[in-house]
């Protein structure tokens, strides 16, 4: 039977107190205003009309830690009040043109988001962590960093990766992970291992499922060539998770002699969500993020069409 699992993953570097464009502390906010706030509204939503709604999430720990940091809190409500104003200001100037209506609904969408997080408490974790113990979300741990697996040099770096990933989990989720998000969905089997740098030992080391199921992991994702063959630009060769049968190799849930179960990511699926060219993201309908106001710096454009320059954009 072949199963289909709608996993979204949500991961930002640490830029607490780094400042605001071009310094980074910016896109946390964006992340929460435009994405998780949203989706936190959907899932509120779908549970008031009955509606299951059964997909998985990873959180990071970094991203955790963020979301529960009074002053990422207090810097968020300053952004959006901030955004608030600028679109106000929109408005103003836009009535009678085109944009009037791109404006109104900005002054709308940071009203909501605005009520919402102040109804929340300001405590996102806390509302995803409702919505798992009601069954609508499955959530996954990651590593603590997000250190790329395959090359951390010593054993006990990974181990203490994947520990402290599942210990955060714990401390904000109340319960163990039994689902891990490996970092850029990078995975070492066990074998020899060669240092990229000097300084790490060489030598044959466990994989990085073996790390997991010590952990109390129980299942996790790679990318496509795993399961069907290829060729990755990898040190580590050729080798797949077992015997390559198809390319609908990625349709089907995986085991390893360690025990710990492997979903792929289905390559056709990816660039639905990701390529400009094949994808959401070049629609001609959907908001472009690169053009903004001269003087809110809000969108108020379209795609219009994936090869049209930023000024031609309707």
């Amino acid at each position: 039977m072949a199963r289909f699992a709608l996993v979204l993953h949500a991961h930002l570097p640490y830029v607490r107190s780094h400042g605001m464009w071009p310094f980074g502390e910016e896109t946390l906010y964006e992340a929460m205003a435009e994405t998780y706030l949203p989706l936190l509204r959907l899932l509120e939503r779908l549970y008031a009309e009955g509606v299951e709604a059964r997909f998985t999430l990873g959180i990071t720990p970094i991203l955790a830690e963020q979301l529960t940091d009074a002053k990422v809190r207090e810097g968020f409500w300053a952004y959006a009040r901030d955004r608030l104003e600028r679109a106000q200001g929109d408005y103003l100037r836009y009535q009678g043109t085109d944009l009037e209506a791109s404006a109104r609904h900005q002054v709308a969408f940071w009203e909501l988001t605005l009520d919402h997080f102040h109804h929340l408490r300001g405590d996102l974790l806390a509302a995803f962590r409702r919505a798992q113990d009601r069954g609508q979300v499955e959530l996954l741990t990651s590593s603590a960093t997000h250190g790329y697996s395959p090359l951390l040099g010593y054993d006990e770096a990974l181990w203490a990766q994947i520990k402290t990933g599942v210990i955060t989990y714990r401390r904000h989720f109340a319960k163990d992970p039994t689902g891990y998000w490996l970092p850029e969905m990078a995975y070492r089997p066990r074998g020899p291992w060669k240092p990229p740098v000097e300084g790490a030992p060489e030598g044959v080391r466990p994989g990085v499922d073996e790390f997991l199921m010590r952990a109390g992991i129980r299942y996790t994702f790679v990318d496509a060539h795993l399961v069907q063959g290829g060729r990755p630009l990898s040190p580590y060769g050729e080798a797949s998770l077992g015997p390559v049968e198809s390319a609908e190799a990625t349709y089907y849930v995986h085991e390893l002699e360690s025990g710990l179960r492997v979903l792929a990511r289905n390559l056709e699926t990816s660039l639905q969500v990701w390529s400009a060219d094949y994808g959401y993201p070049g629609e001609g309908l959907y908001r472009e993020f690169h053009r903004k106001d001269p003087i809110s710096g809000l969108h108020h454009w379209r795609v219009t069409h994936r090869q049209a320059d930023l000024s031609a954009k309707a």
